[in-house]
């Protein structure tokens, strides 16, 4: 329930019962009850900038006994076409078995953070932070061991930039880093991709892609070639050349593979698609893969 009480200002509450752990079954001894309020500075006159960020307080509980309870700010802001952010953070209330298993009175415990900025109208500019994780309720803190939860911890920064170039071409580049909270080397992934549209000629596309994973102790990398054709009307051609190449401190592994796929609409909402991938390994012949879907668009 929602009901806006300045032209700007909107509060809500929303309760409820949360299903069983193990099924779908609705079960009342497990509460969920939340107050918002939020705040949007854009209106239908002026779309030129749009800010919107929402400050709630929610709590779960099992009978009597706290599953937890949370404070939870969101926030959008976007200018033009230049900028936009969105951002959350979530910080616990603790009390109860939360206070005794050690945690303090307060914590932080998610946080998100994403953007987007067109440098030019060519380039643009995404950017995140991760830094959320998996919190237990009472019925997993009985279960499971807190360190199962420390190591779920994922905290990750990536960036990317995109260029359109001319003549129908684009470039992107991503990279991400993983922060461990052990001794050993962050996880690395990064990731280029190219597309050049209408070449040769109108309709046809041709696209390369190359990712780079590290890991500890693996490192991987996955190029794949992709050309795009229309073969008749509403019917497109995929012919893709990639593989999978892995090394460690023991061994170094590599596996290719070719493979031909279609997809094509008929009968106005239907479709129908087809792949027949042929890998090839370092002793020859692999698996030969053949899937096929027919479906409708409604």
């Amino acid at each position: 329930m929602a009901y806006r009480i300045l032209p700007h200002f909107l509060v809500g509450t929303a309760f409820g019962a949360e299903p069983q752990l193990y099924n779908t079954n609705v079960e009342f001894t497990r509460k969920k009850v939340g107050f918002f309020i939020t705040y949007e500075s854009s209106s239908e006159a002026n779309l030129a900038h749009h800010l919107s960020t929402t400050l709630a307080m929610s709590g779960s509980y099992r009978n009597e006994v706290v599953n937890r309870e949370f404070l939870y700010w969101q926030t959008q802001f976007s200018f033009r076409n230049l900028l936009s952010i969105y951002k959350t953070l979530e910080i616990d209330i603790n009390r109860g078995w939360r206070k005794l298993s050690g945690l303090s009175d307060i914590s932080f415990s998610n946080f998100f953070l994403t953007g987007n900025l067109f440098l030019h109208k060519r380039i643009q500019f995404n950017f995140s932070f991760d830094a959320r994780r998996n919190l237990p309720t009472y019925e997993m803190h009985l279960n499971t061991a807190d360190s199962l939860f420390d190591v779920s911890l994922h905290r990750a920064a990536s960036a990317g930039l995109s260029l359109y170039l001319p003549l129908n071409m684009t470039l992107r580049g991503n990279v991400s880093l993983r922060f461990r909270r052990d001794n050993l080397q962050d996880n690395l992934f990064a990731s280029i991709f190219y597309n050049i549209r209408h070449f040769p000629k109108r309709g046809h596309h041709f696209t390369a892609r190359l990712a780079y994973i590290r890991v500890p102790f693996t490192q991987a990398y996955r190029p794949v070639f992709t050309y795009r054709f229309p073969f008749r009307r509403q019917y497109i051609v995929n012919l893709t050349m990639g593989g999978y190449l892995y090394k460690n401190r023991a061994f170094a592994t590599s596996t290719y593979f070719g493979e031909i796929s279609t997809f094509f609409n008929f009968a106005r909402d239907y479709f129908a698609s087809a792949s027949l991938r042929q890998y090839y390994e370092e002793k020859g012949l692999g698996a030969l893969q053949l899937y096929w879907e027919i479906g409708r668009n409604f």
